[in-house]
């Protein structure tokens, strides 16, 4: 395999793991969200 298409798959997957990572980080701040809305929503009665 040359080296410039060895580049380009190194950058397709580490596109793929940024994305994947922000993903993770959008769905804990949803969850999280949720979270603080369960319990704020419980301490209203």
């Amino acid at each position: 395999m040359d080296l410039e298409k060895l580049g380009k798959e190194e950058l397709k997957v580490h596109a793929e793991l940024s994305a994947l990572r922000y993903m993770n980080m959008l769905l804990d701040d949803i969850c999280g969200y949720r979270e603080r809305d369960k319990t704020s929503g419980q301490s209203k009665g």
